[in-house]
């Protein structure tokens, strides 16, 4: 899954209520720090760490286990996180979908904290993949009362999610929705492939090299697409 070339990416750092003059591609490159910039480096094959020889310490390993951890946890929080959204939608409680709410925006700030600090590709893509859903989403998210800072971090306005007849909100989390029921798969998946990937990471040659299956798998898989 590639980058969708015709998305406009621009929203996602800066804020809702600023006019967008469009955004290139090219601008990720000047994001040096925070996990999008990390998330990306990732994504392209461009994190150093990725070049590690099977000669690095046990300690590496140990450290890149304990994060593709904390990205599946992180991902499985977000999906119960999404559901939660929906369950107090139907509901009708105000506070609860306002809880709610925050608890998914906390959610995804996590996760996507936790995917840009793996090179895992496969991981890495499925995290961008649901970075591209919440651009899409953006202008029907910020209706709903969502909002995406200059620096990626999504932030929840308890007026506007509990304001009366907010189908903004019921548009993106209510029970017909797409957009609830695609990021909850996206990060389904990305549970999936996090777990295989620890399961992978136990796998050593005769030499002690790395063997990650897992990874040969998806580029495999990645070069059909």
């Amino acid at each position: 899954m590639k980058i969708n070339q015709g998305t406009d990416y621009s929203a996602l750092f800066s804020s809702l209520n600023t006019s967008s003059t469009g955004f290139s591609l090219n601008d990720y490159a000047q994001i040096k720090n925070g996990s999008y910039g990390k998330l990306m480096k990732a994504y392209y094959g461009k994190d150093s760490a990725s070049s590690k020889t099977a000669s690095s310490s046990k300690k590496l390993d140990e450290t890149a286990t304990q994060n593709m951890n904390a990205v599946q946890k992180s991902a499985d929080e977000f999906k119960e996180a999404t559901e939660s959204v929906k369950s107090a939608i139907a509901d009708g409680d105000k506070d609860k979908i306002y809880k709610a709410a925050q608890g998914f925006a906390d959610k995804y700030n996590s996760l996507m904290s936790s995917a840009g600090k793996v090179s895992n590709k496969n991981v890495t893509r499925l995290a961008t993949n649901l970075m591209n859903e919440v651009a899409s989403n953006l202008k029907l998210l910020g209706k709903a009362g969502f909002t995406v800072d200059k620096d990626g971090k999504m932030s929840v306005d308890e007026k506007s999610v509990k304001s009366d007849n907010n189908s903004a909100l019921t548009s993106l989390f209510g029970r017909n929705s797409s957009f609830s029921d695609m990021v909850s798969g996206k990060a389904a998946s990305i549970v999936n492939k996090a777990k295989s990937a620890v399961n992978a990471s136990s796998t050593y040659t005769a030499k002690a090299a790395y063997n990650n299956k897992e990874t040969s798998v998806g580029d495999f898989y990645d070069s059909f697409n």
